[in-house]
């Protein structure tokens, strides 16, 4: 399930649809949660980080790379992609890193560095919940 919204999701990145590759990459993401697989959790986030960035939200981009960075799974490579998923992480990082004030990117580093992955994969998949419910985010 998550080889095919990951597929999905890079398809609508692709097509500039931002909106439609967030969701199959967050399909992907609740996907890899239930089996408890914590590589591809970590390559959905980062997937999902960099359509934020896309979007324009930096810092929350920013804040969710750091957290993949701090997880020592971070250094494996999934199976669809050619590098592991630390190293794609820190080059989406370094792209944004250009865009934003120092302070607020050191901050937002800080901020997702020290949070649990697994926490943010409930935050990641809370969020979309409330979005499919039309509760407030």
């Amino acid at each position: 399930m998550q080889t095919v919204s990951a597929g999905l999701g890079e398809v609508n990145v692709a097509a500039g649809h931002f909106e439609a590759a967030e969701s199959a990459f967050e399909e992907g993401l609740a996907a890899a949660e239930q089996m408890s697989m914590i590589r591809e959790m970590l390559g959905m986030v980062t997937k999902c980080a960099k359509v934020q960035a896309a979007m324009g939200e930096k810092l929350e981009a920013v804040e969710m790379l750091a957290t993949v960075l701090a997880e020592p799974a971070s250094t494996e490579q999934l199976f669809t992609d050619t590098s592991p998923i630390n190293q794609i992480a820190t080059e989406a990082l370094e792209d944004i890193e250009k865009d934003l004030d120092p302070d607020e990117y050191s901050a937002a580093y800080a901020k997702g560095s020290s949070r649990p992955y697994d926490v943010l994969v409930k935050e990641v998949l809370d969020s979309r919940s409330r979005s499919r419910d039309g509760s407030p985010t």
